[in-house]
């Protein structure tokens, strides 16, 4: 009997630690696709899009003029994570 508990206690245990290891690539999942997606837009790697840059991407380009919060003509890494949020 004890034997059965111990194993029960185990695979219980080894469940649990899968479920939450499930959550955690999910919350990282969405700050790496928005760091990758700004990476492959920064063609010249110059740590900003241009509107040239954003046109690779429909929903970038079309928010563009809105992202651009400091009209520099560009969007910077912050600028950028607004869009991606949206």
């Amino acid at each position: 009997m004890n034997r059965n508990l111990y194993i029960a206690l185990i695979a219980g245990t080894v469940a649990m630690g899968g479920v939450a290891l499930a959550d955690e690539p999910s919350q990282q999942t969405a700050a790496d696709t928005t760091t990758s997606t700004f990476t492959s837009l920064d063609a010249d790697k110059d740590g900003k899009i241009s509107p040239s840059e954003a046109a690779a991407n429909q929903k970038v380009a079309d928010k563009f003029v809105a992202a651009d919060k400091n009209q520099d003509g560009y969007l910077d890494p912050v600028e950028f994570s607004a869009i991606a949020k949206s």
